[in-house]
């Protein structure tokens, strides 16, 4: 087991494949001998344990079972009759453990990746972070936020401010983290940015948030703090346990009335650029 910090949280963490590791996750590690405060441990074996608890959640192919001790969350075949997956977290999140079958073949280090990123963005809930599923980027000391679903263009706008600034550099391409503090809030990379290399292990003051919409015409909106937090939720992690999003609505309460965020409409020129950065930088001539 290796030990990490990512967004200043202490991690401990046993994987299998550096297929989408590899060039992500090595800045974040730090000296063994250092206490961590969380653990995720994966297993690769179609020997699963015996299923305890109470069957709280059915979704389709996904069972969730509580008891006193924690939660196992499993994920089953389509036919229902073999497990896929099992995750068993600790009531605190100190320890979980991800369980993959040989079965998934040459998607493992993809299930893998996943799977583990699912389970820090947990931990990251847990100590009053929100994961968001976006683009973000440092320009000048200051971080932008471009989200939206996959497939609308958070990384092509991200990629915009490289082309046509200097000091740009790309924080984490799909899953950065964002922390609140006393002055505002920041952003960190994590290890977890899709299937490009594009993070960096940084931690940047929060400027602003554009959620995206694909467009012919170019326009935007400021957003109220109702609509800003329904665009947010849209957007970020959500966890399964009740306690858990109650936590993070809290929080997400806080980043509303402490960063602006816009709603923008647009396509992928140079025009659309310019609409954008005007609106984050309204003093600024350029």
């Amino acid at each position: 087991m290796k030990n990490f910090e990512i967004a200043h949280i202490k991690l401990g963490m046993e994987y299998h494949f550096d297929d989408f590791f590899h060039d992500k996750i090595f800045e974040y590690q730090i000296a063994d001998n250092i206490n961590v405060d969380y653990q995720i441990k994966v297993i690769i074996s179609d020997i699963f344990p015996a299923i305890n608890g109470d069957e709280t959640i059915v979704f389709r192919t996904r069972r969730i079972y509580e008891s006193a001790s924690g939660s196992k969350l499993v994920v089953y075949s389509e036919t229902g009759n073999q497990i896929k997956q099992m995750i068993s977290t600790s009531v605190n999140l100190r320890k979980i453990t991800i369980q993959l079958s040989p079965e998934y073949g040459k998607r493992l280090p993809e299930i893998e990746y996943l799977a583990t990123g699912m389970a820090f963005f947990g931990i990251a809930i847990n100590e009053g972070c929100v994961p968001i599923h976006a683009s973000a980027i440092s320009y000048n000391g200051q971080a932008i936020i471009f989200s939206a679903p996959s497939q609308t263009g958070k990384s092509t706008h991200a990629s915009l401010w490289k082309k046509y600034l200097d000091d740009v550099d790309i924080i984490n391409d799909d899953k950065p983290i964002i922390r609140i503090n006393d002055s505002g809030a920041v952003v960190y990379g994590t290890p977890w940015s899709g299937k490009t290399a594009q993070n960096v292990n940084r931690c940047v003051p929060l400027k602003a948030i554009v959620f995206l919409h694909q467009a012919v015409q170019n326009h935007w909106n400021y957003l109220s703090k109702p609509q800003k937090l329904t665009h947010l939720f849209r957007n970020v992690y959500r966890p399964r346990q009740e306690d858990a999003i109650d936590s993070l609505i809290t929080v997400l309460e806080q980043l509303i009335d402490k960063i602006p965020m816009y709603e923008i409409h647009t396509d992928i020129s140079k025009s659309a650029f310019d609409m954008i950065y005007h609106v984050i930088y309204p003093e600024d001539e350029q």
